[in-house]
């Protein structure tokens, strides 16, 4: 942006996106505060957090580490602010999220325990529970531990992004210290959950096993101090063509040489525990190349993905009572369930609203398209799958069918590449014609062609919407789906994946808005007409982010003339 943002821009109604995305993530913990809420749900949101905020860090906190390395003096066209300044504001936010989600963990594990469903991690009393727990680390944690005191013959080893570990300062009979490390193994169960009890949950997390029983694993030292830590590493991964030799030609190799760099790239966060002293912190930051605003004390579990195992382990009426009622999404009235999709598709446009009505139409409609005789083709770009999606598996069943199958396929769909890989590799092998978009654009649009030839006319179904073609995802997330018969949409859906073939980001469309030339300029010329209305125009915009620029320069030129605009926003909203 060069140093003159501040001169470009109006910052007074604007804000900083990591800001407000951590405002976004901190209302997802109020969530968890709210007592109206059923406590295993308030559990559940705990644990989103907690994910959400991994992620926060190896996306967005990695790239502005980048950024401040690559561009230190590029400004943010929001605030004015260098990466730095940018890093500095979210290490002010971080620590009192931390302090807020100890404190409302601590709330409701202590309302879970009196109803029976007790985390005994840090308050195992009671004898025979005692017993049990140390035959079960005796039996099967200990044998596939790897303790490793840290010295000149056992170097430090490489850290693995958000495994759990237990770190020990040792000393050793001459008075002298050192650092133990023990890996929490992934072949272990993330807790264990103790015989019982008239219908009641009292569980024991692994890491906490291991750490109680450090001393048995590092005889003949003494453990001075025990913590189990986690690191975060950048996970912003970026592609550059003169890193890859010139004779590796095939894209999906590419990428995953790529994603597998994630394992090596910078620390950007290290939590641990509890507090520990000067002198093991000190032998951590030895080894762990963070500054004091990278080091996060969190007393709740660093690990929180076994929540949602636990939930299946309660008392199946207690969990009722402590959850939401499951919402079922229906099957949509204006359809028949009995009746060719195709053909009441021909008579009139269906639009479905995710997660309220089922995926199952769009399913059927593929599924039809995939044995009808008449259908010679089905093309449709894909961002990110189900890991058992039933969509990829129709478009192998349409392909061995001798339909012409083209999958505009997104490898870098953040953390789902590997998946993205592999289902790639299945539509390839089925006969499917994989195709992997545009250099340095993503393919995020959501379209499906079906074409069919009936004598010497061409017809066309397409399928628009946001969202992805994810079976699990379409039931949790708001999103639309169009099936449409519209013969000109149809044309232009046909055009469109015809420059995807060509790399041709350039042509223009009679209906569809299709980025990265022909979305922008068309929203900011449709909210001119609006403002043209003043008191009378009217915009309404329902987003996951608004963090452009011009959009929101546009919204507030809007405003100011009068029209009135709501925003349903999901997450960030730099406005």
């Amino acid at each position: 942006m060069g140093k003159d943002v501040l001169s470009q821009y109006d910052t007074t109604y604007t804000q900083n996106r990591e800001i407000s995305w951590l405002r976004f993530n901190r209302r997802v913990l109020e969530e968890a505060a709210d007592d109206r809420v059923p406590l295993l749900e308030r559990l559940k949101f705990i644990s989103i957090f907690t994910s959400n905020l991994d992620e926060f860090f190896m996306v967005r906190v990695g790239s502005l580490f980048d950024l401040s390395l690559m561009s230190p003096k590029e400004e943010d066209n929001k605030t004015g602010e260098t990466p730095i300044q940018q890093l500095n504001a979210i290490f002010e936010v971080i620590p009192g999220l931390v302090q807020m989600k100890n404190c409302i963990f601590q709330t409701v594990t202590a309302e879970l325990a009196a109803k029976g469903i007790c985390d005994l991690s840090d308050n195992l009393s009671d004898a025979e529970e005692k017993k049990y727990v140390s035959q079960y680390f005796k039996n099967f944690i200990q044998p596939v531990l790897s303790a490793q005191v840290i010295d000149a013959h056992h170097p430090f080893p490489h850290l693995v992004n958000k495994a759990l570990y237990v770190a020990v300062l040792l000393r050793d009979k001459k008075g002298h210290t050192s650092l133990g490390l023990i890996p929490v193994p992934e072949s272990v169960p993330a807790y264990v959950v103790l015989p019982n009890n008239n219908g009641l949950t009292h569980y024991v997390r692994t890491e906490r096993i291991i750490q109680q029983n450090a001393a048995r694993l590092f005889a003949p030292y003494k453990v001075e101090e025990s913590c189990v830590l986690a690191i975060t590493r950048n996970a912003d991964v970026r592609f550059d063509d003169e890193k890859f030799e010139d004779s590796d030609i095939d894209y999906r190799n590419r990428i995953s040489k790529l994603i597998k760099k994630r394992s090596n790239l910078s620390i950007v966060r290290l939590e641990i525990s509890q507090h520990i002293g000067v002198e093991f912190m000190k032998m951590l930051k030895a080894r762990i190349n963070v500054s004091d605003k990278q080091i996060y004390v969190d007393a709740a579990p660093l690990d929180m993905h076994y929540v949602y195992p636990l939930c299946s382990k309660i008392d199946q009426a207690l969990a009722k009572e402590l959850s939401f009622e499951p919402y079922q999404s229906r099957w949509p009235e204006d359809l028949s369930p009995e009746r060719s999709m195709i053909e009441q598709i021909k008579k009139r446009d269906h639009l479905l609203s995710f997660p309220f009505d089922r995926i199952d139409p769009f399913l059927r409609l593929l599924s039809e398209a995939a044995e009808n005789p008449n259908v010679v083709s089905i093309k449709i770009t894909i961002y990110r799958l189900a890991s058992t999606s039933r969509i990829a598996q129709i478009l192998c069943r349409a392909a061995e069918n001798g339909k012409e199958v083209t999958a505009l396929m997104e490898l870098l769909a953040r953390f789902d590449e590997e998946n993205n890989i592999s289902w790639s590799q299945m539509l390839e092998d089925a006969g499917c014609h994989v195709i992997y978009g545009i250099e340095n654009f993503k393919c995020h649009s959501k379209i499906c062609l079906i074409t069919m030839q009936n004598g010497e006319q061409v017809e066309y179904i397409t399928q628009i919407g946001t969202g992805n073609y994810n079976e699990k995802t379409s039931a949790l997330y708001t999103d639309l789906s169009l099936m449409t018969a519209a013969q000109d949409i149809g044309q232009d859906a046909s055009i469109f994946f015809q420059n995807m073939l060509l790399g041709n980001l350039a042509d223009t469309y009679d209906h569809l808005l299709v980025a990265p030339n022909g979305l922008k300029n068309k929203l900011l010329q449709y909210m001119d007409r609006e403002i043209a209305k003043g008191s009378e125009g009217f915009i309404c915009i329902k987003a996951n982010s608004l963090t452009d620029r011009q959009i929101i320069d546009k919204l507030s030129e809007a405003s100011g003339a009068g029209v009135r605009i709501e925003l349903i926003l999901r997450g960030i909203c730099c406005l």
